[in-house]
């Protein structure tokens, strides 16, 4: 990865994933999908903070499990992974999804410093190079 990709990627995730989360809470009873959109926003921003952590991208399951690992317990997480098993619409989840995107793009904007030295060794990202 280039170096300031994990920057331009903590960057997208609060300009865009935030955005798309607080129009689903608000248009929640006009979209028959808010929850798939919502799930969606959290799922990227999940991913989006990983690779900033990491330099790499990691299945959904392995990155909320490294993130839980250093913020702690977040219900919408669980919930994330939840829903992807089974899903069902869910308001509660949508509402949840707002501090848990502000939580995660907080923890990583203050927790790393950008630009980041990306690893540009195949299949090794920040974790394995140091």
């Amino acid at each position: 990865m280039r170096r300031g990709r994990a920057e331009g990627q903590a960057r997208r995730g609060v300009a865009g994933r935030t955005p798309q989360a607080l129009v689903t809470v608000w248009a929640y009873p006009f979209l028959p999908d808010a929850t798939r959109h919502a799930m969606d926003a959290l799922e990227r921003s999940v991913h989006d903070c990983h690779v900033c952590h990491t330099g790499r991208p990691a299945p959904l399951a392995e990155e909320v499990a490294f993130l839980t690992a250093r913020l702690g317990r977040v219900p919408a997480l669980e919930r994330l992974l939840a829903l992807r098993r089974a899903y069902r619409p869910s308001y509660g989840f949508v509402l949840a999804c707002l501090p848990a995107l502000a939580r995660l793009h907080l923890h990583t904007a203050t927790r790393l410093r950008f630009p980041r030295p990306m690893a540009n060794v195949a299949g090794r990202g920040l974790a394995d190079a140091a």
